[in-house]
């Protein structure tokens, strides 16, 4: 019967003991994958439900006091169309383990937007969407985004990092962080506009004229972080808004006539 037992019990700490030999190339995998970059949609935007990494950093949280920015090289007046800028994720802790996640979506509809390109110490995940970290000894991420080809109105980058010292998927900060809404650079409204708006300043009402050749269209007003303010219809004759409401400031306001769209910033008082 001992001898049995005793042969079981081999039997047993073989098995356990392949199945440790097993494990090590797995969690080997899975601690690489995550120092060496993140996929998934954890950039904590609304295109992606407001999700981050969080959601697997999540046991024990820590505070390192992360503090997390993006930078562009767009503009205060816009982007160009077609036209490549250098974005810099940059995030501050007591930590000795960092990773981010970045997305650009466009404000209108959280639709992904542009096109993404690795820089050093980064890489692309999910299709291009994203760019995140390749090892996790870097606090400063440069790489570049190219604008879209055509008019897509403003567009907000959206980033989500961890801060940790290599304990596994516990212990860790997540911080989070977006950019300045960005629109498409404006030009002069007599070299681009084919309406008429007055006044501007305007106090209580706003009056468009578009061509009486012009089919009827739509418009839409967004404050300067890109927040929709209204929409409405535009008609073949005078259309008439009432801004009696609109806190004092400067806004921007869309229309799309005949399928192409125009901005233009007004001043509230």
């Amino acid at each position: 019967m001992d001898s049995f037992n005793n042969r079981q019990k081999n039997k047993l700490q073989n098995i356990a003991f392949k199945a440790v030999l097993f494990s090590i190339p797995l969690l080997a995998l899975i601690l690489v994958s995550n120092s060496g970059g993140r996929s998934g949609f954890n950039t904590g935007s609304p295109g992606e439900n407001g999700n981050t990494c969080a959601q697997c950093h999540k046991n024990n949280p820590q505070d390192y006091s992360a503090n997390l920015t993006i930078a562009t090289t767009i503009p205060e007046g816009g982007y160009e169309l077609n036209t490549s800028y250098d974005i810099t994720v940059d995030i501050s802790s007591t930590a000795s383990r960092h990773g981010f996640q970045i997305v650009a979506e466009r404000l209108s509809d959280d639709t992904d937007i542009g096109t993404f390109s690795a820089g050093s110490n980064s890489q692309l995940v999910d299709g291009g969407v994203h760019v995140t970290h390749d090892g996790f000894s870097s606090t400063n991420w440069t790489f570049s985004w190219t604008s879209p080809s055509s008019d897509e109105g403003p567009i907000k980058f959206y980033a989500a990092a961890v801060a940790g010292n290599g304990g596994g998927n516990g212990s860790d900060q997540v911080v989070t962080t977006q950019s300045e809404a960005s629109d498409i650079l404006g030009v002069s409204a007599t070299e681009s506009t084919p309406f008429q708006m007055y006044p501007n300043p305007v106090v209580d009402d706003l009056y468009i004229d578009i061509p009486q050749n012009s089919a009827s269209g739509k418009y839409a007003i967004y404050d300067l972080n890109g927040k929709e303010i209204s929409t409405g219809t535009l008609t073949q004759t005078d259309t008439i808004l009432s801004l009696t409401t609109l806190q004092t400031g400067m806004y921007v306001i869309e229309l799309t006539v005949d399928s192409k769209t125009y901005r233009q910033e007004f001043i509230k008082q």
